[in-house]
């Protein structure tokens, strides 16, 4: 139940008059009649009464559809260098082998992109410094990474017939943590981001074959 209250004083002003909302203009006129015998008091409430009333007819208000904030995206078929599954590294001639993710989209154009990569080798983790991509060089700069076993940080790792898991990482929100080296039981770590905002990634399993070439003396 809701009201107006109006005071009677000289000028047939009104008195304890409780108007329903929702209620009849029949009940409305009758309730008047009884309390107000003067044509000024009546005219009185009744323009308030209307004044009130109309109150209540708002025209609604259009808001603007809220882009969602979805983590970005690409086709797992035509956008991924090599094609997933299991990649031969041929360590005799380096074994350096390069991975790309060639078009990343993302609905939200004006966010900023972060990219790493992490190799898991089973006693350690290796991860690559987080990488930016600028909403401007979005569509023109593919992610690429070129993985180098027979090189440090790597050479240590990687061995002879080892099979081993390549992930690269995609977000939109900064890596919590930013550092190359982790722990097996921290190989989730370079995944957090701030906020917890999503990660999207691909996988390569790594078969090694070979051995990489003898380091020359110094």
């Amino acid at each position: 139940m809701t009201g107006l209250s109006c005071r009677r004083g000289r000028v047939g002003r009104c008195r304890g008059v409780s108007l329903r909302l929702g209620g009849g203009i029949l009940d409305l006129a009758w309730g008047l009649h009884r309390r107000w015998r003067s044509r000024v008091g009546a005219l009185l409430c009744g323009a308030m009464a209307l004044l009130c009333t109309s109150c209540l007819f708002l025209a609604p208000i259009e808001e603007e559809e809220a882009i969602p904030d979805d983590p970005p995206f690409f086709d797992q078929v035509t956008a991924i260098r090599p094609g997933l599954g299991t990649v031969l590294i041929d360590l005799d001639d380096g074994g350096i082998r390069a991975f790309a993710i060639t078009q990343v989209r993302d609905v939200n154009l004006e966010q900023r992109l972060y990219w790493r990569t992490v190799v898991d080798y089973g006693q350690f983790v290796i991860a690559t410094t987080p990488a930016q991509i600028l909403p401007e060089q979005r569509d023109d700069n593919p992610i690429t990474f070129q993985y180098s076993p027979c090189t440090e940080p790597h050479r240590l790792w990687a061995r002879e017939g080892g099979t081993y898991q390549l992930y690269l990482l995609l977000s939109d929100a900064p890596f919590l943590a930013t550092g190359e080296f982790f722990r097996p039981d921290q190989l989730m770590l370079p995944f957090d981001t701030e906020a917890e905002r999503p990660v999207v990634w691909v996988s390569w399993l790594l078969r090694l074959d070979g051995s990489c070439p003898m380091l020359p003396f110094p």
